[in-house]
Formats: C-alpha cells, structure tokens, sequence
C-alpha cells in the first residue's frame, strides 16, 4: 500500500476516534474497525472502496500527493454503509481533510469539497481563492527557478527580494471544476520585481515605479481522480518589462549601508533587554542598540520586522533615555541607528522621515 496513503488512514483513524470518545454515547453502537479509516480515505480521494483505490495506486494513477477536492458524498455513503450514524458521518468529511493536510511531509492538502460548476458555488470560490495563495507560495518557495532567474540578473534571494516582488496568479475562472479533474492544467504568472526596492511608496502605490517583469507557466499535472501535483514551473527569462539603469543590467544595484554593528554583540543586546537585564557600563554601541530596541518589554525588533517603526523607534528612545552614560543628542541617535540597523529597503525611507520629525521637534538637530 502507499506510504503516503497509509500515512493519511492511520491520521483519519486516530480522528475518527477523537470524534467517537467525544460522543461516548453512540461509541458502543459503533462497529469500528482500523480498516474503516482506509475506507474512509479512499472515499475522499474519490473511490467507492479501498479496492479500486488500491487498483488505481497499483496503476501509478493515484499518488496522493498535491491538491485535493475532496468527495463528501463519497466518505457519507461509505461511512453510512459501514453503519455509522449520522452524526459521525457528517464529521467525516473534515477527518479526511485533517488526515490528508497534516502529513509532516506536507505530501499533499485537501481543499473543501466544493466545485465551481456545481452548487456548492462559496466554497468552490474559496477553493479558488486558496489555490492561487498556494501557487503564489509555490512560485517563490526556496528551490524554485525563480530565484536562479533573478540571479542570473544579479538580484539576490533574501527577504528583501521577497518583500519587492508581486506574483501575479492568472488561474482559469472557473478551476477548480469537475471539467478539471484527471486534465493538465496550465496556469500563466507573473513576477514583477521593483527596481526602486520600496523607496518610492507612491510610485508603487501607482505602478510608476521602475520594474522588472517576467512571465511564466505553472503546469499542474493530474495526481488521481480528484486531484493535481504541486506544480512544475518554467519561466521566460526574457523579461516584458525592463526599466533597469546600465548599472543595473551589469547586476550593479543601490545597496544601502546601515550602521556598522557587529551582529553578535548586536543580538546580546536584544537577548539582554527581552531577559530584562541592565547592559554594563562597558557594553558595546551594538550591544545597546540591540538592548534597547527590546528591553522593557518595547520589542522594538519585532514591530521592525513588521513595518511598526513609531513603536518602534519612540519604544528605542524611551530606552535610550534611561541609560545615564549618554547624552540627550547621544541616545537620540543610538535609538535611531539601532532602528536603521534593522530596517529594510521598504521602509527605510518612512523611517528617516520619522527621525527627521523627531529631531525637530525635539530641538532640531
């Protein structure tokens, strides 16, 4: 039998039994069987009995890994005929879908059991909504192509990047649908990545700022009756829109200098603000910059990482304040550059306007 589909029987055994301790009543009227899950999961995947889906493994039609439409009806007529009553059966749907999505492997995902040319028209749409979400993550997932392409036009993988770039998923209307099933699926995309790294809010609020777009195919292969593969992804390395500079296009691009910290003494720092410590008075600029972005309880490295410079930076200086061996102008600045330290290119430039207005209000320096 199938690893993977084994995997999944024995995770729909151990819910399915979940279920029944929580209706102790109708446990003893019960016939439950270990077997009854692999029904159970074979129903899902769209067979009438472990039988056929076993024919079907055997064949290399069915191989339980990607995404899945699961079939409801199937799983409440199997589950009805194993004389389970119907307040079990109607959990059973949600057993499969449990058991399919939390292999460890992450081998394959149950969407709901919804199409969009059947009456089930809300979760078909939320299917739709999913899927491009999921493909979205596909594209830009470690090992994808993606990322060899941008290099090959000197644009590194880090977060960064991620932050700068907008996939477009062009998914058919009308998919997931039973016309889908057991077809290949081609889903055109986009990538655009912007040139001005998130400086220019405006322009990219606008789509006047200056980009480099790319064009691929996620192809979406057939992975049993009701299901598809995670996707193989080829993309154009042509690009159809290219404003880069000269300096650019010889894979030159702006890099932006933050304060010279010395990480390790920089993430001490923070390490001894979040434990609630005091720095010594021999403690390094780093180390209290990163001590006073998170001492205090202000976690000022988080609400960084999330784009909340004002908690951030008010949170800093309030920090930087109670540290006597700085001055007024000094611990301003200590707050500012420990902020600098962690922002990216999206909101560096918010955050300079933030200090700015800081400084002049409080004495313009």
């Amino acid at each position: 039998m199938n690893a993977r589909f084994q995997r999944v029987a024995t995770r729909a055994g151990t819910y399915l039994n979940e279920i029944l301790s929580e209706h102790h009543q109708l446990r003893s009227s019960v016939p439950f069987n270990h077997r009854h899950s692999e029904h159970l999961a074979a129903a899902g995947f769209g067979y009438p009995n472990l039988h056929q889906y076993l024919k079907a493994a055997n064949a290399r039609i069915e191989r339980c890994q990607g995404y899945y439409v699961p079939n409801s009806a199937m799983i409440k007529e199997r589950m009805a005929a194993l004389r389970y009553p119907a307040a079990i059966v109607e959990k059973c749907c949600a057993v499969f879908q449990r058991a399919v999505s939390n292999d460890a492997d992450n081998a394959a995902y149950a969407l709901h059991d919804g199409l969009l040319d059947e009456r089930t028209h809300d979760e078909g749409a939320a299917n739709h909504d999913t899927l491009k979400d999921f493909l979205k993550q596909d594209v830009l997932r470690e090992e994808s192509a993606l990322w060899k392409t941008l290099a090959k036009f000197g644009i590194d993988e880090n977060g960064d990047t991620e932050q700068n770039l907008t996939v477009t998923i062009d998914l058919p209307p009308d998919f997931p649908s039973q016309k889908h099933f057991e077809k290949v699926v081609d889903v055109p995309f986009s990538v655009v990545y912007d040139l001005d790294q998130g400086e220019d809010p405006e322009a990219l609020f606008y789509r006047t700022n200056r980009q480099l777009g790319l064009r691929g195919n996620l192809r979406l292969q057939p992975s049993g009756k009701r299901g598809w593969a995670y996707p193989t992804l080829r993309l154009n390395e042509t690009p159809f829109i290219d404003h880069r500079s000269p300096a650019e296009q010889r894979g030159e691009y702006p890099v932006h200098q933050g304060p010279d910290f010395d990480d390790d003494e920089f993430d001490r720092g923070t390490a001894t603000g979040r434990a609630g410590a005091q720095p010594s008075a021999q403690a390094s600029l780093a180390f209290l910059a990163g001590w006073v972005l998170d001492a205090n309880g202000m976690n000022g490295s988080g609400h960084m990482s999330t784009g909340r410079i004002d908690e951030a930076f008010r949170g800093a200086w309030d920090n930087a304040k109670t540290l006597d061996m700085l001055s007024k102008h000094q611990a301003f600045d200590l707050a500012a550059n420990a902020c600098r330290y962690l922002a990216s290119n999206r909101i560096r430039r918010a955050l300079e306007e933030l200090i700015q207005e800081n400084a002049a209000d409080d004495g313009g320096w």
